[in-house]
């Protein structure tokens, strides 16, 4: 089987999310899914697996973190710049 690699929209989803989270502080899993589904359809995420892979990208990258006390994403002082 051959893997498919990230989809083509990946960069552009996870612009939106850092945005989002730039713009809104920290943020839960569901509300930030929701607030992607919001988006124009070019830009939304779709599925919660997709914005799982996004997220996991992200915090590769070091851009977002995760609170595991309260279970909300935010931007690293990385992301911010």
């Amino acid at each position: 089987m051959v893997s498919r690699g990230p989809s083509p929209r990946t960069d552009i989803m996870k612009h939106e999310i850092s945005k989002l989270l730039l713009r809104r502080g920290s943020i839960g899993f569901t509300e930030l899914l929701n607030e992607m589904n919001q988006l124009p359809e070019s830009k939304r995420i779709g599925s919660p697996s997709t914005l799982s892979n996004c997220l996991k990208s992200l915090v590769k990258d070091g851009i977002i973190e995760r609170d595991v006390e309260t279970r909300k994403w935010s931007l690293t002082s990385f992301g911010r710049l």
